[in-house]
């Protein structure tokens, strides 16, 4: 996340990947997503909130079921 972080060019079986041309077509391009993201002007503060989603929806779900407990 702090970029100081070197990474070789993506494979996917016997050919070089290009998430320029290809996007992001499996999970193993996330580190060119968030520099792509970079290179277009977004923030950290910005790409926190994405790196926190996961966390975000967990209490979303524990919310949810402790409701669904008290209609019952």
């Amino acid at each position: 996340f702090d970029g100081g972080v070197t990474f070789s060019a993506p494979h996917l079986g016997n050919r070089d990947v290009d998430f320029n041309t290809e996007g992001m077509i499996h999970i193993g391009l996330l580190p060119e997503y968030i520099q792509d993201a970079r290179n277009t002007g977004v923030t950290d503060e910005t790409l926190e909130s994405m790196f926190r989603s996961a966390e975000g929806y967990i209490r979303m779900w524990e919310r949810a079921e402790a409701a669904a407990k008290q209609m019952q």
